[in-house]
């Protein structure tokens, strides 16, 4: 108990300090010409809280050909579609402007640690199942239309997970809007051989405990999703897009049909 005490005053702090600056879960990014373990010894994680009782995210991570999926909540093929698209759609936020905004769908580059939080805690609020999250790490790289070089690269991502029957879904609008993704489809999207962890429902990002016993971040998710949608906001200003009109009533999978 104590060192999972001093691992929660440390994440207490890291986030107090963080909050200040900007957001508190560790960045995806990874600089083109890097490797994500690069990466991972740049921020310091083969080191942090390993003893092997209170595991992290990234230390937890397998072969994707080792992983064992029989933890990962079930869900009916009806609720699935149902949660995707309710999560995807629902506007939770609210920014500076008093604009109300979905979850940053088309700011890919960093926030997907939020973004699950978020969904997450949406999909208990809603009434379905709450998913695990699955976390995966690599040389990544999604081809996308809300960047200005057409794809992002990062050395991690995560996203909300749940189980129809023996087959994998995905929820995960950044990389695809339209569907859940088959979890052979969703990393087969990030062009890259990868390690996954499936953590509990609340893990943040890889710095988090595997098994969470911190229980919801939605109070950080909401903190850093925050920041992000001015850069969303920006991103689509940059491309010569309408933001309002992408980010109001007339998101790209809309079909120039106004959402709810």
């Amino acid at each position: 108990m104590a060192r999972l005490f001093f691992f929660l005053l440390a994440f207490s702090l890291s986030f107090t300090t963080h909050a200040l600056v900007g957001p508190s879960g560790l960045s995806p990014h990874r600089p083109k010409g890097t490797s994500f373990r690069e990466m991972a010894f740049q921020h310091g994680i083969f080191s942090r809280h390993d003893d092997g009782e209170y595991e992290t995210v990234f230390m937890a991570r397998k072969a994707f050909r080792d992983t064992d999926w029989s933890g990962v909540p079930e869900i009916t093929a009806a609720d699935l579609t149902s949660l995707f698209q309710s999560l995807r759609d629902e506007r939770p936020l609210t920014d500076g402007k008093g604009r109300v905004r979905r979850l940053t769908w088309l700011y890919p580059d960093d926030g997907c640690y939020a973004r699950a939080e978020m969904m997450n805690g949406g999909a208990g609020r809603l009434g379905f199942v709450t998913p695990a999250k699955i976390f995966v790490f690599g040389n990544l790289q999604v081809n996308t239309d809300f960047h200005p070089d057409g794809l992002v690269t990062w050395w991690y991502h995560v996203a909300p997970v749940v189980r129809v029957g023996a087959d994998i879904f995905v929820l995960d609008p950044a990389i695809d809007p339209y569907r859940p993704l088959p979890v052979r489809e969703w990393v087969g999207r990030m062009q890259s051989e990868v390690d996954v962890s499936l953590c509990s429902s609340h893990s943040y990002d890889p710095h988090s405990l595997c098994d969470s016993q911190a229980g919801s971040q939605i109070h950080r998710a909401l903190q850093d999703e925050d920041y992000f949608l001015t850069e969303e906001w920006s991103r689509i200003l940059d491309l010569g897009r309408n933001p309002e009109h992408d980010l109001g009533e007339y998101p790209p999978w809309s079909g120039s049909r106004p959402l709810p």
